[in-house]
């Protein structure tokens, strides 16, 4: 006879685990790409309110019910990413790989002082009207400037209205310095009109055998609120949130986000735990 408190069986949970973020559209099938990253650590839960009908004197409870359902999703983020952004200030869940990087220079050959509004650049290829552009001093991001481009002529690059350079930018007068231009990818803080839903799968490998054991959540929506604090003494921690939905008719139904998990989804509403006989 086993002593008492034996274990009963292997299913102890350790290791990292991976949160993936993504459409609904690929609800099921979330690939590497769609991870938010490192994180601390991934928790799920499912919870339950119930109400009791009590009788008799003194009172006891003759009968509960259960009124109401919830699950969450929580993970402790260290990345900073556009994409992690994005979900967190309750922007849509966006494409899964990063903008294509545009960076120049300004010209050697010319003082840029401040408050212009017209400065020549290396080379104006991948840069467009419209676009919002960042301008510092290799080096010295505390001379930064961050403005839009009215129009552009060749290589040179003419500013909206109102929105010169902050600083001066003396002509280079050696190869190892620069002044740095790049394109912008702005995240809208304070747009959010419309709730955004995702699908969500969180990844772990079993410790006794190697096997994946997989979460599904076929619909979500970010609850939590976004904080970004800095320090000199430590990396920074993204804590997110999120409420696991149940997926409407109109989710499963013919070109609904969920129709191909349609099957999935009737038998498990909210999501479910894949893993084999062994868990």
């Amino acid at each position: 006879m086993a002593r008492l408190g034996s274990p009963q069986s292997n299913e102890f949970s350790i290791g990292t685990a991976e949160l993936r973020v993504g459409p609904m559209s690929e609800a099921g099938r979330l690939a590497q790409s769609r991870s938010v990253g490192l994180v601390d650590n991934v928790t799920i839960g499912f919870a339950v309110a119930s109400v009791d009908l009590k009788g008799l004197f003194p009172q006891v409870i003759v009968d509960t019910a259960i009124t109401e359902q919830t699950g969450t999703v929580k993970a402790s983020a260290r990345e900073y990413s556009r994409r992690n952004l994005d979900i967190m200030l309750g922007n849509a869940v966006g494409a899964g790989a990063a903008p294509t990087d545009v960076k120049t220079t300004l010209a050697t050959t010319a003082d840029v002082a401040a408050n212009a509004t017209t400065f020549t650049v290396a080379t104006a290829v991948g840069l467009a009207v419209d676009d919002v552009i960042v301008v510092y001093p290799d080096g010295k991001p505390e001379d930064v400037t961050v403005t839009q481009i009215a129009s552009i002529s060749t290589n040179v690059l003419t500013l909206k209205t109102g929105m010169g350079t902050v600083v001066a930018y003396p002509a280079q007068t050696d190869s190892t310095r620069q002044y740095i231009v790049f394109k912008a990818f702005a995240i809208a803080a304070g747009n959010v009109t419309k709730t955004n839903y995702f699908s969500m799968m969180i990844l772990q490998q079993k410790n006794i055998n190697g096997r994946p054991i997989v979460w599904n959540v076929w619909k979500a929506a970010n609850t939590g609120s976004f904080e970004q604090a800095t320090s000199a003494t430590d990396y920074g921690t993204m804590n997110m949130e999120f409420k696991v939905l149940q997926a409407s008719a109109a989710d499963t139904n013919t070109g609904g986000p969920l129709e191909t998990m349609a099957p999935l989804v009737a038998l498990y509403p909210m999501g479910g735990r894949f893993g084999g006989a062994d868990s």
